[in-house]
């Protein structure tokens, strides 16, 4: 029906064929399917494909396989190559890389008007050897709450996707190898049980690192894991740290991490007890007042303390109790305890009557 068709193998040494089409008057549309490493594409699919040149015309097909790449190349010299085409039917909303819906071809459309020529040609050529590949899961910075056994899976595979031994270089800061962490090297299981306060008392987030690597003989590749423990994973305002010896010393009690909650009921909160550095669970371990003392010139106060601590008294006139929040009493002293009870002393006198005193807790960074 007046085409033409022309394929011609001009000399096997150059591994090209040259193609030509002719029809007067029409415009033509070929398709070549190139599968340039069948070998490759049947076991891999097209993870290890890759183009270059890619224009009007030229276009080169690269399947790459132990560490050699095969390619075939469109060259057009009449017509074009249609980079707008589109997987048949058109418009069809194909889940595919557009002219590769074929698990094992790269579509390639020449178009033009009367005649076509092009060429394709096939080579091979040694290829940079890729390095393995190192694998976190989940991926990102693991997040390890202080008391609770927590893991992440690192593997590894060379570039034909075959698995690799990972080996553990470097454990977070501060950690053994006699205990927790755990490194499983079978299954690439990093795991930790955080049981045990990690720096103290803390106000924020502690961040370490662990260390990877992998080697196929040719590269190494190593990686660094981000392990942040949270200082307050709850959200409660209390110190992931403090909260974890509380279970410990609970002794059967619950503990349920609710800092208005009065694990000992000695009418100090928990979180109170965290700012204030007292046992939670023991209902004689608490800051308040135990005494007070009059005489003629002085008026003594003891108070339950922490050794060490610090403690703002402040102070009322008895007309303004109801009026000033014990908020803004000023303070009328700074005291430093050396005992589990602390006396402080005033004087008194008709210039200087009896005031309401309280003790304010400044927060203990511990």
């Amino acid at each position: 029906s007046g085409l033409t068709k022309t394929v011609k193998l001009a000399k096997a040494s150059s591994s090209a064929f040259d193609i030509s089409y002719s029809a007067p008057g029409k415009q033509m549309y070929v398709r070549n399917g190139l599968s340039p490493d069948l070998a490759t594409l049947m076991i891999a699919g097209q993870s290890r494909m890759s183009e270059t040149a890619k224009g009007a015309k030229s276009l080169a097909v690269t399947t790459s396989y132990g560490g050699t790449g095969v390619s075939a190349t469109v060259n057009v010299s009449t017509g074009e190559i249609n980079t707008a085409a589109t997987d048949w039917p058109e418009g069809a909303a194909w889940n595919t890389v557009n002219l590769r819906n074929a698990p094992q071809v790269r579509q390639v459309e020449v178009s033009g008007n009367g005649t076509l020529a092009y060429t394709i040609a096939f080579s091979t050529a040694a290829l940079s050897h890729d390095p393995p590949t190192l694998t976190v899961t989940p991926e990102g910075d693991q997040i390890f709450p202080v008391g609770t056994p927590t893991s992440f899976r690192v593997t590894a595979t060379d570039w034909e996707g075959k698995a690799l031994p990972v080996e553990c270089t470097q454990l977070p800061e501060g950690a053994s190898w006699s205990g927790y962490p755990k490194w499983d090297a079978t299954t690439g299981v990093f795991s930790w049980d955080m049981g045990s306060p990690t720096v103290g008392g803390r106000t924020n987030d502690w961040i370490t690192q662990a260390s990877f690597r992998t080697t196929d003989g040719t590269d190494t590749v190593s990686t660094n894991v981000t392990i942040i423990v949270p200082w307050d994973s709850v959200g409660n305002g209390i110190s992931d740290d403090w909260e974890y010896l509380v279970r410990r010393k609970a002794s059967g009690k619950d503990y349920d991490s609710d800092p208005d909650g009065d694990l000992d009921e000695d009418g100090f909160s928990n979180y109170a007890e965290w700012v204030a550095g007292t046992d939670p669970a023991s209902g004689s371990d608490y800051i308040g007042w135990e005494e007070q003392s009059f005489a003629p010139t002085n008026v003594t106060y003891v108070f339950r303390s922490v050794p060490g601590a610090t403690y703002h008294i402040i102070a009322t006139n008895p007309a303004a109790l109801t009026t000033v929040p014990a908020s803004n009493w000023p303070s009328v002293a700074t005291v430093t305890a050396t005992s589990s009870n602390t006396t402080w002393s005033t004087n008194r006198s008709p210039s200087n009557p009896d005031l309401i005193y309280g003790l304010r807790i400044p927060f203990l960074e511990r």
